[in-house]
């Protein structure tokens, strides 16, 4: 049994045998299966002992029966859904940030750590081009910073009543993005949704529509929400002209650049993601771009006070704060009191790599999508969704003229991923099956491409044989 307070003899020895655990894990995590979707968790780890297990006896069950099963999310073979990967350095700022276990929801308990996170946070605000008056808040993820920017909006720009208020949205907005407009109080009649457009951008000519639509009908409109890189293909909305038409007509406009954001770092991104600065309010997720653990996101306002205003509420046990002050207290500006110390996972890795490592990473990723979809358009009965704006490539198998595209391409998906090299996604694109290759882990480079694309090759060759017999 291992003690609440382990004495320094046996600190070291739990940091020592963990250590070892995870360093076989990384040296290996390139050989690990990409997915492993049969076998299912055990259901040993479901009660707690009365007394402890020894640490080597639940170190295996973790690292040999736990960990295995499942998608494996951190590897290079990993190009489903949106990959991060998770930076290791970023890793050991959570040892550090639970060790110490200092609460920053009052700057006044964990001042420097407070500080660290707020100058991330600047960095971040410099990222998209915001002025000095911005600010923000990481959050656990994009889901919560898509919430916290529609609850904002609707303190800043709402009445009490407010439910003749109609938020815009395009047919390729996360999904998140209606949750968040739940959350905050609005119907999902509130929440309007418009058509994109031939690749897959929000139609501008369908949101004048909508809008004056809404306006004859005496509702107002309230609020747009752009892409910038969505997750069906990374398209990226014409974040331009869609400043443009809010600015017209007095719209709150958040960009969702959870997964497409970060691209800001590269030559070719900035321009791509041309007036970001516009907005009022940006999701982004580090634990996307830049490849930190999950549960890293952030969301960004022009005016911070916009989140005081939102969030700021006193209580008799909590300091007085009648003055804005260098440093916030994050309580004041997001929904949460108690939290830990988010910045310095954030803070450690670009102070250990500094920014030039995460700008080549993707840049290198930009390319390996080129090249990607260079032989992607070559290869017999591949049929591409839409030209690829960042890294996201949706595509599907199209067999003989009497055969069925979705059958053939969700066998595909499923042949893909049996092999164990690569884990793809899948998703509905005008009510056809594609198939999904996003390319963004740190840790997946021009091999783990060659894997992906030598599996389609042989996979779809097949397919398209027997459906032609």
């Amino acid at each position: 049994m291992i003690a609440l307070e382990p004495s320094v003899e046996e600190l070291e020895r739990m940091l020592a045998a963990i250590g070892q655990r995870i360093i076989s894990h990384l040296a290996t995590i390139a050989e690990q299966p990409a997915s492993d979707l049969q076998t299912l968790a055990p259901e040993a780890v479901a009660d707690p002992p009365q007394w402890g297990r020894p640490l080597e006896e639940t170190l295996d069950t973790l690292f040999r029966r736990v960990i295995p099963p499942g998608v494996n999310s951190a590897g290079p073979g990993y190009l489903g859904f949106v990959p991060g990967g998770g930076v290791f350095s970023a890793a050991l700022a959570d040892l550090i940030v639970k060790t110490v276990n200092r609460f920053v929801g009052l700057r006044f308990m964990a001042p420097g750590l407070v500080r660290i996170e707020w100058s991330v946070i600047r960095w971040l605000c410099q990222v998209v081009g915001f002025p000095r008056e911005s600010g923000g808040i990481l959050t656990s993820g994009g889901s919560l910073a898509s919430f916290i920017a529609v609850y904002t909006a609707r303190r800043n720009r709402l009445p009490a009543d407010f439910l003749n208020r109609i938020i815009y949205v395009s047919d390729q907005a996360h999904v998140s993005v209606r949750k968040a407009a739940q959350l905050a109080g609005f119907p999902p009649a509130n929440v309007r949704t418009v058509a994109s457009d031939a690749w897959f951008r929000l139609d501008l000519s369908a949101l004048e529509a909508a809008v004056l639509e809404d306006k004859a009908r005496g509702l107002h409109p309230f609020m747009i929400v752009a892409s910038a890189g969505t997750t069906n293909t990374g398209a990226i909305d014409d974040l331009t002209a869609i400043a443009d038409f809010a600015a017209h007509h007095g719209l709150w406009l958040h960009i969702d650049a959870a997964y497409g954001g970060f691209f800001a770092l590269t030559p070719e991104g900035r321009g791509l993601l041309c007036s970001l600065e516009r907005a009022d309010s940006i999701t982004l997720d580090p634990h996307k771009g830049l490849g930190l653990p999950y549960g890293t996101g952030c969301l960004l306002v022009k005016d911070l006070n916009t989140l005081y205003r939102a969030h700021s509420m006193g209580a008799e046990y909590l300091p007085a704060n009648t003055e804005l002050h260098e440093l916030p207290d994050f309580y004041d500006i997001s929904p949460e009191l108690s939290r830990e110390a988010r910045g310095l996972r954030l803070w450690l890795p670009l102070q250990l790599h500094g920014i030039q490592p995460f700008v080549d990473h993707l840049v290198e990723k930009l390319r390996l999508t080129r090249q990607a979809l260079a032989e992607l358009a070559q290869l017999p009965g591949i049929e591409l969704a839409a030209p690829p704006a960042l890294t996201v490539l949706a595509f599907r198998l199209v067999p003989s003229a009497d055969g069925d595209p979705d059958a053939a391409s969700r066998a595909l998906l499923l042949r893909v991923n049996a092999r164990g090299h690569v884990f793809l996604s899948s998703t509905i694109l005008c009510g056809r099956v594609y198939l999904r290759m996003c390319i963004l882990s740190f840790r997946t480079h021009s091999e783990h491409i060659a894997a992906a694309l030598r599996d389609i090759r042989e996979e779809a060759a097949q397919i398209l044989n027997q459906t032609q017999r």
